[in-house]
């Protein structure tokens, strides 16, 4: 099991909730966390791995990549995005 409550982890799902945007893309997760590609992409395997989010891609062209919350994220969403706005005060 990764380290769910790594920063970065937490950060960027917070992110995801506080806007309430789904599904996202890689790049729009990126702008709003300001995680490296490499951080970014590591991160998202985690949690998709620990089937807190899913991936899907669309066989499109260009190809199209989304991520959006499983129902065991979703019932965790509120307290992300309280996390989320304390961050914004802290930081």
């Amino acid at each position: 099991m990764f380290d769910f409550f790594g920063k970065s982890h937490m950060m960027m799902l917070a992110a995801m909730f506080a806007k309430s945007q789904s599904p996202w893309r890689f790049n729009e997760i990126r702008d709003e966390t300001e995680l490296s590609q490499t951080t970014l992409s590591t991160r998202l395997s985690d949690l998709v791995e620990e089937d807190l989010i899913v991936r899907r891609s669309y066989d499109e062209v260009p190809p199209r990549v989304e991520y959006e919350a499983t129902q065991k994220l979703r019932d965790f969403g509120p307290v992300l995005h309280d996390m989320y706005f304390w961050w914004q005060e802290i930081d």
